[in-house]
């Protein structure tokens, strides 16, 4: 830079410097690139912004200082992803956490899809817990080939605390997804008893029946799980 390099100068994608070194995690290099003029905030042509590349791949250091310097925590790339939805994707909790302490909108959404569903997807339990904790929409719809509620998506990806944790702030337990199945039928369908039980607790109807005429009984006894059929038994 000293001997004239130019530090905003973009590679055939439209990535600068500054991308390459938070990206990989070098605070000390972007820091310097920053006071020597480097844009915070400058874009690749699919929208991508350094501070996007730095929570990718969980530099929670680098993200706080691209924030100190002026990066923007809700920048859009091309496609809809957000610096948080890039953490949450690859899983990193602290990231997710910083960010959303420097005001990252926790429900943003690109094409129907939200951080807390890329964390459900990728089954990352901590950052799932996480998200909730911090406001996420306990009740959105996934719309990317269907539409799904997120607490069937966690049901399915067998996360029971996570489970757990969106019954406990109001996940409608009697949502119905393709075929009418609802959580129950899924859960009983999982041998989830734990599940099941929480459901049932905050109103779940037992007595069920998807677009074939199965209930949550039957579903359960299909897979063989005793423990499931029995507490359905016990609850009517």
């Amino acid at each position: 830079i000293e001997k004239g390099a130019e530090v905003n100068a973009e590679d055939l994608g439209g990535n600068t410097a500054l991308m390459f070194a938070a990206e990989k995690g070098h605070k000390k290099v972007c820091v310097a690139l920053i006071e020597k003029g480097a844009e915070v905030n400058a874009e690749n042509l699919q929208g991508n912004t350094a501070l996007m590349c730095a929570a990718g791949r969980g530099h929670e250091k680098v993200c706080l200082t691209l924030l100190e310097k002026g990066a923007e925590v809700n920048a859009k790339s091309s496609d809809g992803w957000t610096p948080l939805m890039r953490a949450a994707n690859g899983g990193h909790e602290k990231v997710c956490l910083a960010l959303i302490e420097k005001g990252a909108e926790v429900n943003a959404k690109r094409t129907g899809e939200d951080a807390l569903y890329m964390a459900v997807m990728g089954r990352y339990e901590d950052v799932c817990l996480a998200l909730i904790e911090n406001g996420a929409d306990v009740n959105v719809n996934v719309n990317v080939n269907y539409t799904a509620p997120v607490l069937m998506l966690a049901i399915k990806h067998e996360l029971e605390k996570v489970c757990l944790f969106l019954i406990k702030k109001g996940s409608e337990v009697n949502s119905k997804y393709s075929g009418a199945q609802t959580p129950l039928m899924w859960a009983s369908s999982k041998g989830n008893r734990e599940v099941c039980l929480a459901l049932i607790e905050k109103g779940a109807e037992v007595n069920a029946k998807d677009s074939s005429g199965r209930t949550p009984l039957m579903h359960a006894a299909g897979r063989g799980h005793e423990k499931v059929c029995l507490t359905l038994l016990e609850k009517g």
